[in-house]
């Protein structure tokens, strides 16, 4: 099953209320240069963005399916990667509300 990252990033947007891949890029963590290397590309997604981005459309099952590609020691690595992202990401959105 090949997963179309295209169509991803742009229901992404939808589902963030966000145009432009820099705002979507600050949500996953990244910067507008990583999501312009990877439309040019030059540069592939990541695994943890694609992570990401399957967090953000609540896709478990596609994310699941990522994760099972991976040794068991390199996916526990990457969720635990991924868990700290979303902590942080979670703290700055709060802090953000505060101002």
């Amino acid at each position: 099953m090949e997963i179309n990252w295209e169509k991803m990033i742009e229901l992404a947007k939808k589902k963030a209320h966000v145009t432009s891949d820099a705002e979507i890029a600050r949500i996953l963590g990244i910067g507008r240069a990583a999501i312009s290397e990877w439309r040019n590309g030059r540069n592939d997604l990541g695994m943890l963005t694609k992570l990401r981005l399957l967090d953000l459309l609540a896709y478990q099952g596609a994310r699941d399916m990522l994760l099972a590609l991976l040794p068991d020691d390199k996916a526990k690595e990457i969720i635990e990667l991924n868990n700290e992202i979303t902590k942080r990401s979670n703290t700055n959105d709060n802090t953000e509300k505060k101002k």
